[in-house]
């Protein structure tokens, strides 16, 4: 029987720097600092993001990311529950918290103006890498 990774699974364990000699309690862990990273960097450029704008551009910007919050927060439980109750679900959870708040900050900060390559989500050469292998 052959056992397919989805390339989406595989950037999240490669994005997280994981060590096969982590145990699954550090690979959680880790994986939990790395979505706090990417939420203070997100919470940044969401700030700078609504100083450059109008009130009605800040009223629109705080709707899209109340919005995108609960989109965000709905798919990295809907990722975690492909390994239900497994001792992975908080890895997959997390790791798919960063990799999407990565994705949210590059585009905030596009649109401040920022560089790209500050909101380049780690491990997208990763994902590259893998979306070739399948």
């Amino acid at each position: 029987m052959l056992i397919r990774i989805r390339p989406f699974a595989m950037a999240l364990f490669a994005s997280a720097g994981l060590l096969l000699s982590q145990s699954q309690q550090e690979m959680n862990r880790q994986a939990e600092a790395d979505a706090a990273v990417a939420d203070k960097k997100l919470n940044a450029a969401y700030q700078k993001a609504m100083a450059d704008l109008d009130d009605e551009g800040k009223a629109l910007l705080k709707a899209s990311q109340r919005a995108w919050l609960a989109y965000r927060d709905a798919e990295a439980a809907r990722v975690a529950d492909e390994m239900r109750d497994g001792s992975a679900a908080p890895l997959l959870y997390a790791g798919t918290l960063a990799t999407l708040t990565k994705e949210r900050t590059a585009r905030l900060n596009e649109a401040s103006g920022e560089s790209e390559e500050e909101g380049e989500p780690a491990g997208a050469e990763s994902v590259k890498k893998a979306g070739a292998l399948f």
